[in-house]
């Protein structure tokens, strides 16, 4: 038996009462202010100091999960009759986020921990009535969260806000019996459900937490450095990308839930999602009948091409790449030639075959519409200020009101996968949209308003969107 092995017992004694002690001596990692913050909550409502349900909101990098996994070490460690239960939206964000780095910590530890550490599934065994288990609702049915028993349960939420709600019904109910703590943390993505809610209606429920990017040591300039947290040159990046005034930049960074305007056409939680559609759909291909080849066989599902066109300024050119209901490419170019452009164009033509192609004919992109039919490639010339085409044409101001609200529609209602692209996400969630006198709706692709960038990568992805639903169902834009 080491030395370590035989103080475990008396550092353990101490610990209960310090959780950043525990971090520090047994786990061998320093945490920052605000993660110690969030352990003493735990230990607070632990020991009935306070309520049993912690809510923590927070921006990236903050280091939020790190602290989540090391407070499951150390509740299991410190209380002999204990079971930690965690959660998280998906399976790959239990597995690969949060146990990851709780096995992480497990291994580097200074002292042994015990026990039985799976590598192949989220579960750490101490006892029959000592153990650790990750549990995903994608694969767990609501009722499977109750009926555990132990002298101290703690439930671990991770990227709370997509927690659906049947499970967190589940939870509450098993913080009525002995007792149970509850911790919830993550992004404030969502402008509804049960981590909202802890923040406003149920607030006297909770202890609520809030954690900002830029309170952490790398940008606050208080406390050391710490090294895997945001950084300034990460933040200076987000404002490029999005702005300040972006839902994503209040959410990601700041911590705060996303301004819930009535006038915005596309809510930030719908991209979020179809981006985490996109992930599992990756981690999982033999979900998608998805098909790529470089040889030209194409996809499965028919592709379609969307081209946003610019020739100068900081505007981008940008092409995007639509099989099916997966956004599968986004290609941009700032400054380039417009028969640089068709030539572009001409090569996905070659490569995709049946390929539909929508571009945007107002101003230089109609050089290369005509470029493109010298190629004797066949295109979709789109001018977003010409009348309405599709079946509900009487409802919008233009076509490019018409265009987005169907896309809008598809995020809306979860038929959309969307590559990780930020900038992508801030230009869908500025825009904005209005009921003008005649009762027809127009989009205002820069906020109406606000003096935001042009949001070119949207507009391609509208106008693949476009081609696709042209091909699918003739001439005109059908909801």
């Amino acid at each position: 038996m080491t030395s370590h092995s035989r103080r475990l017992p008396k550092v353990v004694g101490r610990a209960r009462r310090d959780p950043a002690f525990f971090f520090r001596e047994v786990l061998g990692w320093q945490p920052w202010s605000g993660q110690v913050e969030i352990a003493e909550a735990v230990r607070d409502a632990i020991a009935g100091d306070g309520p049993n349900r912690i809510a923590v909101r927070s921006g990236n990098g903050v280091g939020k999960t790190a602290i989540a996994a090391r407070i499951m070490l150390w509740v299991l460690r410190c209380y002999r009759d204990s079971v930690v239960i965690t959660t998280a939206p998906t399976s790959r964000q239990v597995t690969e986020l949060l146990w990851r780095e709780a096995r992480d910590a497990y291994h580097a530890s200074r002292y042994p921990l015990g026990g039985r550490f799976y590598d192949g599934k989220p579960q750490w065994e101490l006892g029959p009535r000592r153990f650790a288990l990750g549990m995903s609702p994608e694969n767990t049915r609501p009722e499977r969260f109750q009926g555990f028993h132990a002298g101290l349960i703690l439930f671990v939420a991770d990227e709370a806000s997509g927690v659906p709600e049947a499970h967190w019904e589940a939870i509450k109910g098993s913080l009525l019996a002995g007792k149970a703590v509850l911790l919830a943390i993550g992004n404030p993505t969502r402008l509804h459900g049960e981590f909202y809610e802890a923040f406003h209606r149920n607030a006297h429920l909770w202890r609520r937490l809030h954690i900002s990017a830029l309170e952490t040591p790398n940008l606050s300039g208080q406390g050391v450095p710490v090294p895997g947290l945001v950084t300034r040159e990460g933040v200076k990046q987000a404002i490029a990308d999005w702005g300040e005034d972006s839902p994503l930049y209040q959410v990601r960074i700041l911590g705060q839930f996303p301004t819930a305007a009535s006038s915005q056409l596309i809510h930030l939680e719908w991209v979020e999602s179809a981006v985490q559609r996109y992930r599992d759909l990756s981690a999982h291909p033999e979900l998608s009948p998805r098909r790529e080849s470089r040889s030209g066989a194409g996809f499965a599902e028919e592709p379609a091409l969307g081209v946003d066109v610019a020739r100068s300024g900081s505007d981008e050119t940008v092409l995007a790449l639509l099989a099916g209901d997966r956004l599968e490419r986004l290609e941009t170019w700032v400054g380039q030639d417009t028969m640089k452009t068709a030539g572009v164009v001409k090569a996905y033509a070659d490569e995709y075959p049946g390929l539909s192609i929508a571009i945007d004919d107002g101003g230089v992109g109609g050089g290369v519409v005509d470029r493109l039919r010298e190629l004797d490639v066949a295109v979709y010339p789109i001018k977003f200020g010409a009348a309405p085409d599709g079946r509900l044409s009487v409802h919008f101001k233009n076509k490019l009101s018409e265009m987005y609200w169907v896309l809008r529609e598809w995020l809306q209602n979860g038929r959309l996968s969307l590559l990780d692209d930020a900038r992508l996400a801030a230009q869908l969630t500025q825009l904005e949209w209005e009921q003008e006198s005649d009762r027809a709706i127009r989009v205002y692709k820069r906020g109406k308003g606000r003096d935001a960038g042009s949001p070119d990568r949207a507009d391609a992805l509208a106008l693949a969107l476009e081609a696709q639903l042209r091909r699918q169902r003739g001439a005109g834009l059908w909801v």
